[in-house]
């Protein structure tokens, strides 16, 4: 048997309505959007840090939003001794005129010094700065350098 549509029925579907109409208006009812660049791919290009010299860098990146997560890998020279690499993850900081990066590396080996990276973007390239993040023994003897990627 059907029950009849009462008052309170209509009632409730119009609030609910109002409701889902003032969120759609707000903007709260939409997907964001973090820029009208998109991250998501392979990077790569170079490293220069301050004690040994120049490298090369490749990172996979994925965005959700605002979020940044992903691997890299380096290669100090031409030397497949001097490598590294392991995850990622950051946050994405768009503004009027560029978007801002801050990410860090952790490192796939246990004890290792992480990395953190500020990196700004123009156009399909991106760059910037590193810097070991800690103070302990496990990055006592590393230094500070930059990196600077284009997309692939």
């Amino acid at each position: 048997m059907r029950r009849p549509v009462t008052r309170s029925h209509l009632t409730r579907a119009a609030a609910l309505l109002a409701v889902l109409l003032l969120l759609t208006s707000c903007g709260l009812g939409k997907k964001s959007t973090a820029g009208s660049f998109d991250y998501t791919g392979t990077w790569r290009g170079s490293l220069t840090d301050e004690t040994t010299g120049a490298g090369t860098f490749m990172t996979t990146l994925q965005q959700v939003d605002f979020a940044v997560t992903g691997t890299w890998h380096s290669v100090m020279g031409s030397d497949a001794a001097r490598q590294d690499g392991g995850a990622l993850s950051g946050q994405l900081f768009v503004g009027k005129d560029s978007d801002l990066l801050e990410v860090t590396l952790s490192p796939a080996v246990a004890g290792r010094c992480s990395y953190k990276l500020t990196l700004s973007r123009t156009q399909e390239t991106i760059s910037g700065s590193y810097a070991p993040v800690g103070t302990g023994a496990e990055c006592g003897d590393l230094t500070r350098g930059t990196v600077q990627v284009g997309k692939q």
